[in-house]
This record gives structure tokens, sequence and C-alpha cells, in this order.
């Protein structure tokens, strides 16, 4: 009878090691599992929209500006010394058309408060009829910078009589409007400018000036009578024996003392 109940008790025994040995596995594999890396997930890829490349504008040449705006074919505007926005080009290109169709309207759209009353004053004594329209041949036009770094453009006047020379500098009002000022035209520019940058030459004529302007009388003098007096061999006016320019006075004249008019005629 012993044996018979130590027989189960044994097998029982077999039995419940076995399942001792296999949760103890199950659980090990469950523990060793725990401690390694940990699995990774996959990162989530953003998609972002490719971003769309600005279509470059193409700026319009000058001849076609030209056609567009029924510029007239006698203003002339080189592409290598055009302003590099269309806007200033539309303005140049208008402004000195109503020069060479003599429209004063426009013109004085334009202008600055100074030189709109000089160019009333042109229309009311019959000037601007006589240096406009069909006076002008033709008119080329060059942009440039002026001493203080604004912009400004020259305008050559090839007319009937003469040729002449204007420069005009020219700012955008903020008002989606481009605003021309003369500035002061000593006289004989055609002569007196030379070299590949005639607008820093304008402005080179001018410092001369002032700075010839700024000497006192006899240095003056010196500079200005001394040929004549080799010349004539007397001199007239003041107890020196020097010949005052002008006959009276210190006769000089204002340092860009000259017309704002295209021409100076």
């Amino acid at each position: 009878m012993t044996y018979l109940i130590r027989q189960p008790f044994k097998h029982m025994a077999s039995l419940s090691s076995s399942l001792l040995v296999a949760s103890l596995v199950l659980a090990a594999s469950v523990t060793l599992g725990g401690c390694g890396e940990e699995e990774k997930k996959p990162k989530k890829v953003e998609r972002t929209k490719p971003k769309s490349t600005p279509k470059l504008v193409q700026m319009r040449t000058i001849e076609e500006l030209k056609a567009e705006y029924k510029i007239d074919d006698r203003v002339e505007m080189p592409e290598d010394k055009a302003p590099t926005s269309e806007k200033e080009r539309i303005a140049l290109l208008q402004f000195f058309d109503a020069w060479v169709r003599s429209n004063p309207d426009h013109v004085l759209e334009v202008l600055g408060m100074a030189d709109q009353a000089q160019l009333l004053t042109m229309i009311d004594e019959g000037q601007w009829g006589q240096i406009t329209g069909d006076a002008i041949e033709f008119v080329t036009i060059q942009v440039g910078p002026s001493k203080e770094g604004d912009t400004c453009v020259l305008a050559y006047f090839e007319g009937l009589e003469s040729n002449q020379y204007q420069l005009w500098r020219y700012r955008n009002d903020g008002e989606d409007t481009i605003i021309f000022e003369a500035v002061a035209t000593p006289p004989g520019m055609v002569d007196r400018l030379s070299g590949e940058d005639l607008i820093a030459g304008w402005w080179k004529v001018l410092d001369d000036e002032a700075a010839l302007w700024d000497l006192d009388d006899n240095e003056e003098l010196d500079l200005l009578v001394e040929d004549d007096e080799e010349k004539d061999g007397s001199a007239s006016g003041d107890d020196s024996g020097r010949r005052k320019p002008g006959g009276g006075g210190s006769g000089r004249r204002k340092p860009g003392g000259g017309r704002r008019v295209p021409g100076g005629r």
C-alpha cells in the first residue's frame, strides 16, 4: 500500500517540477526579452510641399517699350545705358517723348515745382515751341549717378540749329510717379564734356565753376584776364590795371549759371 501511495505522489512531484521549470524558463525568457533593446519604431516622414520657383520676369527691351507706349522714333536710349527698372525706362521715354512732340502738359505733370514755374514762363513767352517739336531732330538719353548717389539722366538734343546737353535728376515721389528736376547747365557744355562718362564730367564742370567762384578777386582775375592783357597790352576798370570781365563789378557769373532748359536756347 505504501508503494502504491508514493508512486502517484512521485509522479505528481515530477509533473510539478516540470511545470516549475517550464514556468521559470518562460519567466526568464520574458525577463531577458524585456532587458534587451526596445524595438525601434520607424520615424514618421513628414512630407513637405515642394517650394514653387518664382518665374523670372524678362525685362522688356527699349524697342519693345517704345512700340507699346508709342514713343517717337526720335527718342533713343541705348540698352547698356538705360535704367534696370522698367518703371524708370517707361518714365524716361515718355518724358522725352513729350519734348520731341511738344507736349507741355505731360512735362508739367512730372516736373518739380521750381521747373514747373519756369516752364510756364517759357510757354507764355513762346520759347517752348521754339525749342521742342520739329526743332528737335532726335534726343539720346543715358542714366548715371549724381555726386550724392541719386539717379540722373543726361539728354543730348540734336536740333536744326545747334546741339545741346541737358542733365536732369529724377526721383520717385512716393505716388508711383517719377519727378524730374533740371540741373544747372553752364554755357558751352557741348564743348566742355568729353570722355566715356559724360555725367561725371558734368559734375566736374560744376565743381570747377564752384571752385572758381570761391577764389578771391585777384586770383580769379589772374585766371580770367591774363590772356586778354597779353593780347592788347592794356586794361581798364580798376587801379591795378586789370580789366574786369563785363566792364564793371567783379563780372563773375554764378557757378552753374545758365539755362535750365534743353539746349540752353
